[in-house]
């Protein structure tokens, strides 16, 4: 069946072919840099303090610890700050600010902490931002990973004050939840929950059921099983947050029940586990029925039996079940095999008790949570030797398994055991009659389909399954599951596109079902299409154009795509460069200049994208694709891109030392590491290595000496050992006797690291 023919059966409708053509509207931008104007009507001292203010903020939020801060702090809360943030030279966001505050709060000594209330109070005035509730988060969040002693009872005081700041939102009880999400590790004094919750309560911040479920979680995180002085909590303790919760009026909360008895259990106390429960129900629970009761003893029941069968064998558990007089309950049986992965271990339940279907999809269930596909198959296949039938519910996780997508697609005979299974489910279990005004099916056929066409739609031969994904379709009207759900309706996009012809009938594929995409949804369509692209001359391929397309259209549906539009594309690319072997290729030196010209094409789209800022990672991945090309001008030519936009990191540089070093280019190394050192910026130890390998690819060993023992650690950075073999990997091809005096000096300079070589190195 051709894919023109396919497609009308799928859509009701007969393509209209169109000629391939594509023109991509561009829009440029300029990048310039930032200039400082000076109004010609004032003077230039009128314009002095916006320039202080500039530099103030810049040092302030690039501050990396609380001594820096401490330093500028005062002159920063003393600036003035425009009556519009229109006017400000630099908008400040809650990310600088947080980023301050971080530093300060994971050191938490009293004067950071004053530091930290002198800046809440004055963010409104002076950086125009108002403290918020993550504000708060972020400070107590930072709490949590101080390290010095002395300073932690008056970080605990800091936050019991919180509700009294200034500018602490009315009411909000996150901070507090952050808080006791990591006291443990912080405090071990269970007293500060009772000042904690009163301390909310009296400013209005309301405590709730999930505020007392983590007091409960936080004091069990400062029990320590067999540590000395560690006690598990007392049940006085319980009693206290539950005379909170009444002075409340908090509703009755079965979670939180179980919550309060499980934690005992696993601690080994089950006494004691069940009398703190019983208080519980007894305080909240409104109606203690005899049903209630009988649940309860239910409960129970199944946690011995479920116990026994783990620790004792499942005959023991068996045993205890007919002692119990519940022998025919199901539920309890399911107890039994709550834990059982062997197939054996089901067959002897099965021979003392009769078993159900759920039971044997209990157990395939406990084979798939520990990865074991076979023995969950083997169960299955069983099951079926034994007539038994399995819902949707019971075999969706098999089916779910089978179509997971590892690298290189479905495996093939995965695929043929899911429609297997598949077939035979809808075989026993046909839809039901559906009225016209009926609403969506939600059951769980809705993960089966999207399952079985996910795996098809990245299989490593879609065309083979294409007949079975069109009734798969069909199915879905007769279970009244909407065409339209986005993870459906996606995996129909891509496995249209894989199937298409040429790019025409993959572009017609898309726009018939576009209308349906979710954001998600597109991206998983882009990096289906970026695979789609083949770089091998003289094969059918679906060209890049369509690729930005496809983009275009996504933006005119309202789709705000960014730089994860170039990131996709560059992923695809550099792995076609991993996964090339010139012995599988009949003409690899025209395979590598597609992919130049390919990686060209999409670094001129980006750099014309409007709608996307320079962003340092993708400007990374396109630096270190061009490298590994060979490409080495047009590597350094991004680099003087993102230099002069001052958009790089300490990744890009070790990227554009690799690429100096690699072309050989002494001249553009030494210029990239001088602007570098005079601009302040800091290498890290990753940097220093990617520049002594570039030193020595150079053959400037005398400098890579230089920098190993002596200019990394007055930089502050301490050499490790791959700095050392770095340039030991190099002088193999020096004279003997350079060799050995380049040993000595590292011997001399570095003892330790020296005796970490290998000995093949020395």
């Amino acid at each position: 069946m051709s894919f023109r023919s396919a497609l009308s059966r799928l859509s009701g409708i007969v393509p209209q072919r169109t000629t391939y053509s594509r023109v991509l509207r561009f829009r440029s931008i300029a990048y310039s840099h930032v200039r400082h104007h000076v109004a010609s009507s004032g003077s230039a001292d009128d314009e002095q303090p916006e320039y202080t203010q500039k530099s103030l903020f810049r040092a302030f939020f690039s501050s990396s610890s609380p001594a820096q801060i401490h330093n500028i702090l005062q002159n920063v809360l003393k600036v003035r700050r425009p009556d519009r943030d229109n006017q400000l030279p630099t908008p400040v966001t809650h990310e600088q600010i947080a980023h301050v505050l971080v530093l300060l709060g994971e050191r938490g000594s009293p004067t950071d902490l004053q530091a930290i209330d002198s800046i809440l109070a004055r963010m409104a005035k002076v950086f125009h931002v108002q403290p918020t509730v993550e504000t708060y988060c972020v400070i107590v969040r930072s709490f949590m990973r101080a390290e010095r002693p002395e300073n932690l009872a008056a970080i605990v005081q800091w936050v019991l004050d919180m509700p009294t700041k200034r500018f602490y939102p009315a009411g909000s009880i996150e901070p507090f939840h952050v808080f006791f999400d990591g006291c443990a590790r912080i405090c071990a004094d269970p007293e500060i929950f009772h000042s904690f919750l009163g301390e909310m309560r009296s400013h209005g911040c309301q405590p709730t059921v999930d505020t007392f479920a983590k007091c409960v979680i936080a004091r069990w995180a400062m029990f320590v099983p067999g540590s000395p002085g560690f006690e598990a909590p007392d049940p006085a303790f319980f009693a206290m947050l539950m005379e909170h919760m009444e002075q409340l009026k908090m509703p009755y909360n079965p979670s939180f029940s179980s919550l309060l008895h499980d934690r005992y259990v696993a601690a080994g106390m089950p006494t004691v586990a069940l009398e703190v429960r019983e208080t519980y129900e007894v305080k909240f629970n409104p109606d203690r029925s005899p049903k209630g009761e009988e649940e309860r003893r239910v409960q129970e029941l199944l946690h011995l039996i479920s116990k026994k069968a783990r620790t004792e064998g499942v005959l023991n558990a068996v045993q205890a079940l007919k002692t119990s007089g519940r022998a025919g309950s199901a539920q309890l049986l399911g107890a039994v095999l709550r834990h059982v992965t062997s197939l054996d271990d089901l067959l002897l339940v099965d021979n003392e008790l009769r078993t159900e279907a759920s039971h044997w999809a209990l157990v395939m269930d406990n084979n798939l949570k520990m990865n074991d596909l076979q023995g969950a198959l083997d169960v299955y296949n069983e099951a079926l030797d034994r007539t038994l039938s399995f819902d949707a519910a019971s075999i969706a996780p098999l089916i779910h398994a089978l179509c997971k997508v590892p690298e290189g697609g479905t495996d093939p005979l995965d695929m043929n055991r899911a429609r297997s299974i598949y077939e035979l489910l809808v075989y026993a279990h046909q839809p039901l009659e559906r009225p016209p005004d009926a609403p969506p099916y939600g059951g769980p056929m809705v993960d089966i389909f999207a399952d079985l066409l996910r795996g098809i739609a990245v299989h490593s031969r879609p065309e083979q399954l294409f007949n079975f994904a069109q009734t798969l379709i069909k199915d879905l009207a007769r279970w009244g599951v909407p065409l339209e759900k986005s993870d459906i309706n996606n995996s129909i996009i891509i496995l249209c596109m894989r199937v298409a012809e040429d790019a025409d009938y993959a572009l017609l594929a898309y726009e018939k079902y576009a209308t349906s995409l979710t954001l998600d949804g597109c991206k998983a369509v882009l990096m289906a299409t970026a695979t789609l692209i083949n770089f091998t001359p003289g094969v059918p391929t679906i060209p890049v154009q369509l690729y930005f397309d496809l983009v275009r259209s996504m933006r005119d549906l309202g789709f705000r795509l960014g730089v994860e539009v170039y990131a996709i594309i560059f992923d695809c690319i550099a792995q076609r460069i991993s996964d090339m072997n010139p012995v599988h290729l009949d003409n690899p030196r025209k395979y590598v200049t597609t992919l130049i010209t390919t990686t060209r094409h999409v670094h001129d789209v980006m750099a014309l994208d409007a709608n996307i800022p320079l962003d340092i990672d993708v400007w990374n991945r396109l630096m270190a694709i061009y490298a590994r090309l060979g490409c080495f001008g047009d590597a350094i030519r991004v680099w003087q891109t993102m230099y002069l936009s001052g958009a790089y990191n300490n990744q890009s540089v070790s990227i554009v030392l690799d690429v100096c070093g690699s072309a050989g280019s002494w001249g553009t190394a030494r210029q990239v590491v001088a602007r570098l050192f005079a601009e302040g910026f800091e290498f890290d130890l990753r940097n220093w290595r990617s520049w002594i390998q570039c030193l020595c690819r150079l053959g400037k060993f005398d400098e890579a000496l230089q920098v190993l023992c002596v200019q990394m650690q007055s930089c502050g950075v301490e050499p490790d050992v791959t700095c050392v073999i770095a340039i030991l990997q190099h002088t193999k091809q020096l004279p003997f006797e350079f060799r050995v005096e380049i040993n000595d000096r590292i011997k001399q300079h570095h003892p330790d690291l020296y005796k970490q070589v290998p000995t093949r190195l020395r």
